[in-house]
C-alpha cells in the first residue's frame, strides 16, 4: 500500500503522524530486534 501525501501537506511541507501507530511500530521493531539478538 503506497502512502500518498495530501495536497495540503505538500503545500505546507508538513505531515500528520498518528502517535499511537508510531509507538506500536517502535515496540514491534524493539521486540524483533531483541528476539533476533537472542537467537544468534
Amino acid at each position: 500500500m503506497a502512502f500518498k501525501t495530501p495536497w495540503h501537506d505538500k503545500w505546507s511541507e508538513t505531515m500528520v503522524v498518528d502517535e499511537k501507530k508510531v509507538a506500536l511500530q517502535t515496540q514491534k521493531t524493539d521486540f524483533f530486534s531483541n528476539f533476533k539478538n537472542q537467537t544468534l
